[in-house]
């Protein structure tokens, strides 16, 4: 009874495994990023989603800067990203209690000559996986000389109908020609295509004690 009880939870297991596997393989990562000014008010919103999980950093610069844990489009928990006093104070402690070792230029280029071999793996994975889903723009914009504002708008437009065959860039913009102004939102999406290739080499140099060691000592520890 016992050993059934075991082989069906490790099956279960199998399952569970091969099964977020494969969704690594098939299921794309995809990264928006949206950067909004208006007035003298700057917005920055990026959001990260694979599958139905995702997250969704707010940074404001006059406001709150937070970080968003979604689930199918829904928020299920919020963090704020400003530290706490508290928080501060418990920080600066441990850096006294622990002070850090200052790291020379000897220390980094064995990082480098160690982790190299491994990021080149993981960057050429990326760049077979990245694909630039949409750009797009719209910039109402004013110089202090009308007439420069004029020439720049006129180098927009004509880059714009020039790559107007590519359905994945849309960017215009509003001359003004009486203020100086500049406002707009800018957006970029990028997909990952089966991020699974690009976590294997991650994982591979993971597992070698010379990387491991490397990782930890740039990370002060």
């Amino acid at each position: 009874m016992v050993v059934d009880i075991i082989l069906t939870v490790l099956l279960v297991l199998a399952i569970v495994i091969l099964l977020i596997i494969v969704a690594l393989y098939v299921v794309p990562f995809t990264f928006t990023l949206i950067a909004e000014r208006a007035a003298c008010t700057n917005l920055v919103v990026a959001l990260a989603y694979w599958g139905i999980f995702g997250a969704k950093v707010y940074l404001l610069s006059d406001g709150p800067r937070a970080v968003d844990i979604r689930l199918a489009r829904y928020t299920i928990t919020r963090k704020r990203l400003e530290e706490t006093p508290e928080e501060k104070e418990e920080k600066e402690r441990k850096k006294r209690e622990k002070p850090e070792r200052e790291l020379g230029v000897k220390d980094y280029l064995n990082a480098f000559t160690e982790l190299w071999p491994h990021l080149r793996e993981m960057l050429k994975a990326f760049l077979r996986s990245f694909t630039i889903a949409k750009i797009s723009g719209n910039v109402v914009l004013g110089l202090p000389d009308p007439t420069a504002t004029g020439t720049l708008y006129g180098y927009v437009t004509a880059f714009r109908y020039a790559i107007w065959p590519v359905s994945t860039v849309d960017f215009s913009m509003i001359p003004v020609f009486n203020r100086v102004v500049f406002e707009g939102r800018m957006l970029v999406e990028v997909r990952i295509e089966r991020p699974l290739t690009i976590m294997i080499p991650a994982v591979v140099a993971l597992t070698k004690k010379p990387v491991r060691d490397q990782l930890r000592l740039l990370a002060g520890r």
